[in-house]
């Protein structure tokens, strides 16, 4: 719904971003019909802001009080997924999403990464920011200034959104 994906790299291959009225809108409406089905829903784990749109804080604070099912995937899946889900994408935006997370990759890793990408070496790039972004998750789940309520575990071996929405309906 927010046109991104929450990281640096979040708008690559996005329609452009919503107002801030829509995007609260849409979400509205969309919660509204899963209230109206008695549905259940899941929702990606995100910061409150994801690119330029922010979640309602209201919304954001049922977030964190709900349980938080963290799928764990073994990194070099994560990683193969990333690849190809990113690696269609010109270098010089690849270049210019890593820059923009420089000050935090810290410099020397940032320059590894980017020559990387120079070279076209994808996956020792990708290798680098994975590690990175595994690190800022971690650091949220037990820094946030929202805190979550509880995070569980689940062990998938592949990154497959039907596969693992599965494991999570047998909850």
């Amino acid at each position: 719904m927010a046109n991104h994906k929450g990281s640096a790299f979040g708008a690559l291959g996005q329609n452009q971003q919503h107002t801030q009225e829509q995007f609260e809108n849409n979400l509205s409406a969309a919660l509204l019909n899963t209230s109206a089905a008695n549905s259940y829903f899941w929702i990606e784990d995100e910061s409150q802001r994801i690119g330029t749109n922010m979640l309602p804080t209201s919304f954001f604070k049922n977030l964190r009080n709900s349980i938080c099912y963290f799928i764990d995937i073994p990194f070099d899946a994560r990683l193969q997924f990333i690849v190809q889900a990113y690696g269609k994408f010109a270098v010089a935006d690849l270049i210019a999403a890593t820059l923009r997370i420089q000050k935090r990759l810290g410099g020397l890793e940032t320059k590894t990464a980017v020559n990387f990408l120079v070279e076209n070496n994808i996956e020792g790039a990708f290798s680098i920011l994975l590690k990175y972004y595994d690190k800022v998750y971690l650091k949220n789940i037990e820094t946030a200034a929202i805190p979550k309520f509880k995070t569980e575990k689940i062990v998938a071996s592949e990154v497959h959104s039907i596969h693992n929405a599965g494991l999570l309906m047998h909850l």
